[in-house]
């Protein structure tokens, strides 16, 4: 089945501010997330759910302003690789003509330590683009629907990281 081809342009802001050490970087959104103006909205996705474990706050009911409230409490950023690209559906195998988001730009007078990127469409592009933010970039394993093969325990193993890396700058700012 073959999806329409969309064109996307980043229109909601990034989640951060001066207290954050971490970025989370998505790739693209997707139509639902799109369509709501906020991230991680497909009810499929369990990039809710993963932060709603580690930081022991159930994120699932909230609003987006308190999602987005409840991660900078807890020193996390959140943005995506793709500034605009064509896309069909929400696949990230199927993105063309990609502007990568300016991170250089976003993290320059932050307190940014640690940028995590949800899979590998994410870590590929702004590694590809920004060679000089490697050494900050870990690449974890997609919360998407799409990695059916990661339980939600599974994808914790990994994701763990995001909280060592927010507690750690805790201790040393």
């Amino acid at each position: 089945m073959i999806m329409e081809i969309r064109h996307f342009v980043h229109t909601f802001p990034p989640i951060i501010d001066q207290n954050c050490s971490v970025l989370l970087l998505g790739s693209v959104p997707s139509v639902k997330s799109t369509q709501q103006e906020f991230y991680y909205m497909h009810p499929q996705n369990r990039f809710w759910k993963v932060m709603s474990a580690l930081f022991a706050t159930d994120f699932l009911p909230l609003s987006p302003s308190l999602k987005a409230e409840l991660l900078l409490q807890n020193g996390v950023a959140l943005y995506d690789a793709v500034y605009e690209c064509d896309i069909e559906g929400s696949s990230d195998l199927k993105i063309t003509n990609m502007i990568p988001a300016n991170i250089p730009k976003l993290i320059k007078n932050s307190s940014i330590r640690k940028i995590f990127t949800n899979g590998t469409a994410s870590y590929t592009i702004i590694t590809k683009a920004y060679p000089e933010l490697i050494p900050l970039t870990t690449k974890l394993p997609s919360t998407s629907p799409a990695n059916a093969s990661f339980s939600l325990e599974r994808l914790l193993t990994f994701w763990n990281a995001v909280k060592e890396a927010t507690l750690l700058s805790k201790k040393n700012p």
